[in-house]
């Protein structure tokens, strides 16, 4: 049987879920849905499409609080989604001159590193 491979190359896939600091959820990358779990449960919470990026999402992170999920793109932004706002685009971080692959929330929420 032959061996099932995703359709994106190695480099564009996040393979391991973001958590927050007490693990309480998990987020998730398919392309261009983030999956939100609950890790007490397992049971999705909330499954969420990132139509605001132009191309394909290469990062996904979670804030501490678990209120903010950030996703970085081959678009070259960055966005920011709200829980409280129905995991609404709150805000799209531009400026980056190439891909967004990779995300990351300081460990206090107050600030987003991107690369």
């Amino acid at each position: 049987q032959p061996e099932e491979r995703s359709s994106l190359p190695a480099e564009r896939e996040q393979r391991e879920p973001s958590m927050d600091p007490y693990r309480r959820f998990a987020a998730k990358l398919d392309r261009r849905t983030v999956h939100v779990v609950d890790t007490s449960t397992g049971e999705r919470v909330r499954n969420f499409g990132v139509d605001g990026h132009a191309a394909d999402v290469r990062s996904v992170a979670i804030s501490p609080d678990g209120a903010n999920i950030v996703t970085g793109s081959g678009d070259k932004t960055a966005s920011i989604w709200s829980r409280e706002r129905n995991w609404l685009c709150v805000q799209v971080l531009r400026g980056h001159t190439s891909r967004v692959s990779s995300v990351a929330v300081s460990p206090d929420g107050a600030s987003i590193v991107t690369g």
